[in-house]
């Protein structure tokens, strides 16, 4: 998955998440070079429902807790 599609995903995770009154989610990127986890962790800083979001999985995945 290129970058910008990673973003447009993220996205639509986290308001789905939200929609289904989840608190919690996970975000699994992957580790490769970094460019995805890099896109997604920018995309849930800018996103409004997003509170916090914490490295997991070995830095494979981004925990994200939903405000």
């Amino acid at each position: 998955m290129r970058a910008d599609e990673a973003r447009e995903a993220v996205r639509a995770f986290v308001d789905d998440a939200a929609m289904a009154g989840l608190h919690e989610a996970t975000v699994v990127h992957g580790r490769g070079t970094g460019a995805l986890r890099s896109a997604v962790r920018a995309e849930l800083d800018a996103h409004p429902l997003v509170e916090r979001h914490e490295t997991g999985s070995a830095d494979g995945a981004t925990s994200v807790v939903l405000a």
